[in-house]
């Protein structure tokens, strides 16, 4: 089993570019994604939850690196 919370730690995570994943972007802008109710799961540091819910979606983010999440509450204080 990979150690995700040791590859946040580390900084190692090649993944996490910073920003939602441009297919899911590309997704929601072209209205292929409709707001709704979205669970995330893996959500890491929260790019994609908080994209979505700056678009009207209602997001929940998984994930198992308690480093990721505590990086997501920071990030978006209000977000679940």
């Amino acid at each position: 089993m990979h150690d995700w919370n040791a590859r946040y730690e580390a900084g190692t995570t090649p993944w996490d570019h910073g920003g939602p994943d441009p297919l899911l972007v590309e997704a929601v802008t072209s209205g292929r994604f409709p707001p709704g109710r979205t669970v995330e799961v893996g959500c890491g540091t929260g790019a994609n939850a908080r994209f979505l819910r700056a678009r009207g979606h209602e997001v929940v983010g998984l994930d198992l690196a308690p480093t990721a999440i505590a990086r997501a509450r920071h990030d978006d204080p209000d977000g679940t």
